[in-house]
């Protein structure tokens, strides 16, 4: 298991102290994961690592470790939420060019799975959205 807590110098003592939270690190796949666990209880961080684990194991199966719910979502749940927010730290200048790009993208992409996004779909979105422009002569 490679559950530890960092150690960290005190700067007015010059002790040499143990962080609170725990963090994770190993080697998946040839790629190092290390993240924080947020969490001060050991166990809690060793089943975070198993998790964890299990999840990167899953997806390199090519099972998905999202909830079932999230799978089946269309473009049009994901932009509305996105284009409610976005205001909340764009300008409004930005805000009202993403209302406008999203319009177009539900209108065209909205029915279309995320699953089913792939970049064939956005090739021909984009061969869409510029015939309706009138440059059919820059298409990918």
């Amino acid at each position: 298991m490679a559950v530890y807590r960092p150690t960290y110098t005190d700067q007015n003592t010059g002790e040499v102290k143990h962080a609170a939270v725990w963090w994770i690190n190993f080697t998946f796949a040839g790629k190092r994961v290390q993240e924080s666990t947020k969490s001060k209880r050991k166990t809690v961080a060793v089943e975070y690592e198993k998790r964890r684990r299990r999840d990167l194991e899953q997806s390199l199966a090519g099972m998905s470790a999202e909830r079932p719910s999230d799978r089946i979502r269309s473009v049009a749940d994901v932009l509305q939420p996105y284009v409610d927010t976005h205001h909340l730290n764009h300008r409004p200048s930005a805000t009202a060019f993403t209302k406008s790009a999203c319009k177009n993208t539900a209108r065209l992409l909205g029915s279309v799975l995320l699953p089913d996004l792939t970049e064939d779909r956005i090739k021909v979105y984009i061969g869409d959205r510029l015939k309706e422009r009138g440059g059919a002569n820059n298409q990918c």
